[in-house]
């Protein structure tokens, strides 16, 4: 009798054990997804820094076409080129509140 209530003892601990292992291990999940977002808005609001409004096609009315319909919006910032080459950029802000970067030749079309 004692051999058996030890046992469903030891089974009952194992289950806890097993359960706040998970319980546990789903925490470090979410830490590591909340990390992983705030790390992604920091890296956001950094990019956000860079964009400068100094440029001549910043407050330009651009017209974009998708597919069968065609949006408003204007150029709102500009990102000069990178020193890796990367071509400069220009944000523009769409009436409906949607935004895209564009590169100057899209801007200019």
């Amino acid at each position: 009798k004692g051999g058996a209530r030890e046992e469903a003892k030891e089974t009952q601990e194992a289950a806890k054990a097993k359960e706040v292992q998970e319980v546990e291990a789903e925490q470090t999940e979410e830490e590591e997804t909340v990390d992983e977002v705030v790390e992604q808005q920091e890296a956001d609001e950094q990019e956000e820094e860079r964009w400068l409004d100094g440029h001549a096609l910043v407050g330009v009315r651009v017209l974009r076409f998708f597919d069968d319909t065609s949006v408003k919006g204007s150029i709102t910032k500009w990102l000069p080129a990178s020193d890796r080459g990367d071509p400069a950029l220009f944000r523009a802000e769409h009436d409906g509140g949607d935004m895209e970067d564009l590169e100057a030749e899209e801007v200019e079309e």
